[in-house]
């Protein structure tokens, strides 16, 4: 996988793109919100807070969505 992510205090990577994928099929209802909320959800908060974080995060995992090739025009 490839793409900004933020090494957890697991000293795991964390890809924003999959984080963004997790909510949009755990918890739709939070696309958009701050990432704060969305790393909540998936019990991610304290792995986060204590690990390494990088600079320029996303407000939002969301802006990281793929989009399907087949429904783009």
């Amino acid at each position: 996988m490839n793409g900004p992510y933020f090494v957890g205090a697991s000293g795991g990577k964390h890809y924003y793109v999959a984080l963004a994928a997790l909510i949009k099929a755990l918890h739709p209802q939070l696309r958009g919100a701050h990432i704060f909320q969305q790393l909540n959800a998936l019990g991610l908060r304290t792995e986060f807070d204590r690990g390494i974080t990088p600079v320029g995060l996303p407000y939002s995992f969301t802006k990281y969505e793929e989009t399907d090739p087949c429904f783009t025009s």
